[in-house]
């Protein structure tokens, strides 16, 4: 446990600290390595594999990364495509290019960085990939040379895994084969990414996973018919521990699969020398040696959820659903006792699910009861299905049938929690001193637990599980989000210092989402960031013109944010855009109805204050009252009585009054409507932030303008080596010359700005 908070202290500045080789994107390398494992992957471009490569040595000289005669880098994953034109294979019987497990080939390619997180919520490839040693990866493969000598153990095996999964997709249809090849082969590429996310939506997705279910089934199974032979107990445990390393070989090592194995080497050590394991003893060992090996292994979310899992069934199962009442001495009926198990797998697994994935689903611990007893069924079944088809073949057909109804079950039972209501709770991202808290005081109540009732040690959790979904978050916040090649804001009112796990504050308001660079940019960072702060509701999107660039993002909410746990309530479009931009608004408009969000047209004059509401207020300044900081948004344009020549000029442009502080955003208006603002708009003070307009061209930023309204700062969003060239060196020279501190996203990913009476802060987290 020690070495675990030592991790948890250390692990972020580690993770500060890693090298990205982001400089060395795009650069050809060759290197000469060994294959230390492969994965298939099958889809419409054809096959690939991904061949992952160790004892690296590269030839010529890269800055920091050591050249021939050196070692270089940790281990690479080049990403070989076959018959693509980039690659070269001395077996064209083999689409996949007959590559062998421990062979030594020499790899031509260019280098592909894995990106890192660059806003809150977003999945870190970077930090993942270097918990498993990963350095980066290779694209464009050739692979000239290879030697002729390989691992002949590791090969085999691999070759025995690539039969088994060829066994299960015979038998099996897609889906149902994509899954056992997952839970038994540690496949999870195969499986389809809609049915990974219908799982994990539902707090079932470790069935995917190699688990100590598998070694308890295959290797105890193994170990208990041995013993009855005449070898003896000692060489039934020696066979065991020796079947279940190469199953743990063959499968590949990750986090989980190491914690089953060193669990079960134990085991089997201790009955060669007469002695009894401890759980947690080995599990706490194993986790100490791979902490210490890696300490960034507590950012990978495999490694926490298997050791934390373990650790906490051993302390907290004693703790929280033990046989007896203090009080009274009566035993728990084992329905009860049941439930409280179940219950006590939601208070162990709760910390670790909001701080990878921000949410909880309420009906995980009910389908977990049902499905944790059928699992020993279905691995024992998918086991069987491997060894009966070679020798029976149509005859293990029962078996494959039960495979699939069970799984069909799975499927049924996650589609209809989806449909229930209140299926997510959803507080965020917790603080790590919430963790390390409410670990503590778990951990207290393990060790008073014979001092204690039953029912007071489950009212002091359920407070240290309220304590761990609330969230200091006061004030007015306006964070930038990294999204590329686009625009996408999220600004966040609260009057109370402290929020309840769920509560999304006065208001939450999405202003444009959307990137012309990253691909499914809703999916992946706008919804992934609105869960880690908390918000379950937006009360208003305000799109400030109906660009793909500003709007993409937003579809995916519409469409996909309700199966997340995300409801969009308002969204507010140009007054004008239905006329000019009738296809996109249509669009918009049919995503809107279909997920039960109002919408609304904007145009110049209208206020928006914390109820949410759009309104013209012919005397604005005796709603809006100062001495409670309340906070306003004002449309400044488009203007109804004028013309715009683009589209691009009928951008929504915002003023954020609040806290004495302002905020202008200009979507994206050009020079046209930039010198219409400029006559017609009433600055009394300077701006404090202005959100740059088209993302720095030079058409925008005018300087009549800038000299209008006098920001202090400008926030500039745009993605890192856009093909347009922006930001625009003239429009940077513009700012530079009034002294306008420039932030960028493609160089500080997310930022924010914290609007406070004496000034507005401004923090970029993610920058170095």
């Amino acid at each position: 446990m020690g070495v675990s908070l030592v991790s948890c202290i250390i692990s972020p500045f580690l993770k500060n600290r890693i090298k990205t080789y982001e400089e060395y994107e795009g650069r050809s390398i060759t290197l000469t390595g060994t294959v230390c494992d492969l994965e298939r992957r099958d889809s419409e471009y054809g096959k690939s594999l991904d061949v992952c490569i160790k004892d690296i040595r590269v030839e010529g000289t890269l800055p920091g990364i050591r050249g021939s005669g050196f070692k270089g880098p940790g281990k690479v994953i080049a990403y070989y495509s076959p018959g693509s034109g980039f690659a070269y294979s001395t077996d064209e019987s083999d689409p996949y290019g007959n590559i062998r497990m421990g062979q030594r080939i020499r790899v031509k390619g260019t280098i592909k960085p894995f990106s890192k997180a660059t806003n809150e919520g977003m999945f870190d490839s970077l930090v993942y990939y270097r918990s498993l040693g990963v350095s980066f990866g290779i694209k464009n493969v050739r692979i000239p040379d290879r030697g002729k000598r390989y691992d002949i153990l590791r090969d085999g095996l691999y070759r025995l895994r690539l039969r088994a999964s060829d066994i299960l997709t015979e038998t099996l249809g897609d889906e149902e084969s994509s899954v056992m090849k997952a839970m038994l082969l540690g496949s999870k590429k195969a499986v389809d990414e809609d049915l990974k996310a219908l799982y994990r939506r539902n707090g079932i997705a470790h069935i995917l996973c190699i688990s100590g279910l598998h070694i308890s089934l295959l290797g105890m199974g193994l170990f208990k018919i041995l013993k009855r032979t005449p070898a003896g107990i000692k060489a039934a445990a020696v066979i065991s521990f020796s079947v279940i390393f190469m199953y743990v070989l063959m499968t590949g090592i990750c986090a989980s699969s190491l914690r089953a194995l060193g669990m079960f080497a134990f085991s089997m050590g201790a009955v060669l020398i007469g002695r009894t394991a401890d759980m947690m003893t080995d599990v706490s060992f194993f986790c100490a040696v791979l902490l210490i090996s890696n300490p960034l292994y507590i950012y990978n979310a495999g490694f926490v959820f298997s050791f934390g899992c373990v650790i906490g069934i051993a302390v907290l199962m004693p703790t929280l659903s033990s046989e007896r009442v203090s009080e009274n001495g009566h035993a728990l009926s084992k329905p009860l006792r049941a439930v409280l198990s179940s219950l006590t797998m939601t208070v162990i697994s709760l910390p670790i699910y909001l701080f990878f994935y921000f949410q909880f689903p309420v009906y995980s611990f009910l389908l977990n009861f049902l499905v944790i007893p059928v699992m020993g069924i279905l691995v024992s079944a998918g086991f069987l299905l491997i060894v009966l088809y070679p020798l029976t073949g149509t005859l293990s057909s029962p078996v494959g049938v039960l495979i699939t109804g069970i799984l069909d079950l799975f499927r049924i039972l996650s589609e209809r929690a989806d449909k229930l209501p209140f299926h997510f709770y959803t507080p965020g991202k917790p603080y790590l001193w919430q963790i390390i808290l409410y670990v503590s005081i778990l951990a207290l109540l393990y060790l008073y637990r014979q001092k204690t009732t039953l029912r007071l040690r489950w009212l002091v959790t359920l407070a240290a599980a309220f304590m761990l979904t609330l969230r200091f978050d006061p004030g007015c916040t306006l964070d930038f989000l990294d999204v590329g090649q686009g625009d996408g804001m999220f600004l966040r009112y609260r009057r109370l210092p402290v929020a309840a796990g769920g509560y999304s504050g006065d208001l939450t308001c999405l202003i444009d989402g959307g990137s012309s660079s990253v691909n499914k940019v809703g999916k992946y960072r706008i919804i992934p960031y609105l869960k880690s702060r908390g918000c379950d509701e937006v009360d208003m999107v305000i799109l400030s013109h109906l660009d793909s660039d500003h709007t993409s993002g937003i579809k995916e909410l519409l469409s996909d944010g309700p199966l997340e746990g995300i409801r969009v309530k308002t969204v507010y479009v140009p007054y004008p855009a239905a006329d000019h931009d009738r296809g996109k608004y249509e669009e918009i408009a049919k995503l809107c109805k279909a997920a039960g969000t109002e919408l609304v047209g904007l145009s110049e004059g209208d206020i928006i204050l914390p109820d949410g509401k759009a309104k013209i207020v012919e005397n604005e300044n005796r709603l809006f009252d100062k001495k409670k900081d309340d906070l306003k948004i004002r449309v400044e344009s488009p203007f109804n009585d004028v013309v715009y020549n683009d589209p691009n000029e009928m951008s929504v442009v915002l003023s954020l009054y609040c806290n004495g502080q302002s905020v202008i955003l200009t979507g994206d208006i050009g020079n046209e409507a930039e010198k219409i603002l400029t006559e017609r708009m009433n600055v009394e003070t300077p701006y404090t932030l202005l959100k740059c307009a088209h993302h720095g061209s030079r058409t925008s930023s005018c300087g009549e303008f800038l000299d209008k309204v006098r920001p202090a700062v400008t926030v500039i969003s745009v993605g890192k080596g856009n093909s347009y060239g922006l930001p625009a060196d003239e429009t940077l020279k513009r700012f530079t010359e009034r002294n306008i501190k420039i932030l960028r996203t493609d160089e500080s990913g997310m930022i924010r700005a914290r609007i406070r009476k004496n000034g507005i802060s401004v923090r970029t987290p993610f920058s170095d």
